[in-house]
């Protein structure tokens, strides 16, 4: 992020508001939640079409990570017990989520802009009282609103890479909806890179 004189965050207020009124068309009704991940606590934030508010969570950076790592790893296990899950899911929300306060109904879409340090939290899988946020609402991931130079993202350099349905040796073809998806995907990216099927195969390079 820049940086402000004096240490304030008030310069960033400008690009922050046109930011807003780029995510957050006037007919649709929709909240943006994310986190800055510190050595002793995370801070949190909420966004819609009028301001943007913060909390703070006391956990460290340690724990956090231990919380979203326990998640990952039961969400992605078959064997593991639905209880399990239930606890790793409402532990993380009750951190990232402030215990469901910066999510409440109703809202049409949730857009996430995680801390890359949360690495491939399995967000849909956080819960809340009223269970995973991934049945209650339509889920998206967001870069940041700035980069370092105030730029908004679709103006960074660079590619997006996006691999779908490969095809492993002796499988069968990949289901037509998987393409699909892979396809919609890239129509979303910057500058897109788009590999399907047997493009999507490992090779070594020299």
């Amino acid at each position: 992020m820049p940086t402000c004189d004096r240490e304030r965050l008030d310069c960033l207020a400008p690009a922050v508001e046109r930011a807003l009124g780029e995510y957050f068309p006037a007919n649709e009704k929709r909240l943006l939640i994310g986190q800055v991940v510190l050595r002793d606590r995370t801070l949190l934030y909420r966004a819609d079409s009028q301001d943007v508010a913060w909390s703070e969570s006391p956990i460290h950076a340690p724990d956090l990570f231990s919380a979203a790592t326990a998640l990952d790893h039961v969400a992605s296990t078959p064997t593991s017990s639905q209880v399990s899950i239930d606890q790793a899911s409402r532990r993380v929300g009750q951190l990232l989520l402030d215990d469901g306060r910066l999510v409440p109904d109703p809202t049409q879409s949730l857009l996430i802009e995680t801390d890359p340090l949360l690495g491939n939290l399995p967000w849909p899988a956080v819960a809340t009282a009223q269970g995973p946020i991934g049945l209650r609402f339509d889920l998206g991931e967001v870069p940041s609103l700035l980069f370092e130079d105030g730029s908004r993202p679709r103006s960074a350099p660079g590619r997006s890479l996006v691999v779908g349905a490969s095809i492993a040796a002796g499988e069968s073809q990949p289901l037509p909806e998987a393409l699909n998806e892979a396809r919609i995907v890239a129509k979303d990216g910057v500058n897109p890179s788009l590999l399907l099927a047997a493009q999507a195969t490992g090779v070594t390079r020299p």
